[in-house]
C-alpha cells in the first residue's frame, strides 16, 4: 500500500505529464488543422477558429495518452532510476 506522502507527488507528476502532452499535441493539432483549412480556401478567421477547436480536441486526447503512458512507465519501471532503464525498452513502451 502506498503512503499518502508518496501518493501526492506521483499524482502531481501524472497531472503535469498530462498537461505537457495536452499542450504539445494541442499546439500541433491547431497548426495542422488551421493550415489545412486555409489550404481549403476557408476565410482566415473561420480557419483559425476551426483549427483551434480541433486542437483542443486533439489536446484532450493527448492528455489521455500522456496519462496512460505515465501509468505504464510508472508500473513497468517502479523504483528504478532513469540511468538504470534501457532506452530501447523505454522507447518500445
Amino acid at each position: 500500500m502506498m503512503s499518502s506522502e508518496s501518493r501526492f507527488p506521483r499524482l502531481r507528476a501524472a497531472l503535469r505529464n498530462a498537461a505537457v502532452w495536452a499542450v504539445g499535441w494541442g499546439a500541433i493539432g491547431t497548426v495542422v488543422a488551421s493550415t489545412m483549412r486555409i489550404i481549403d480556401k476557408i476565410p482566415l478567421g473561420w480557419a483559425l477558429v476551426d483549427g483551434l477547436g480541433m486542437g483542443i480536441r486533439i489536446g484532450v486526447m493527448g492528455a489521455i495518452a500522456g496519462t496512460a503512458f505515465f501509468a505504464f512507465i510508472a508500473a513497468a519501471y517502479r523504483g528504478k532510476r532513469l540511468s538504470e532503464i534501457s532506452w530501447v525498452l523505454f522507447g518500445i513502451g
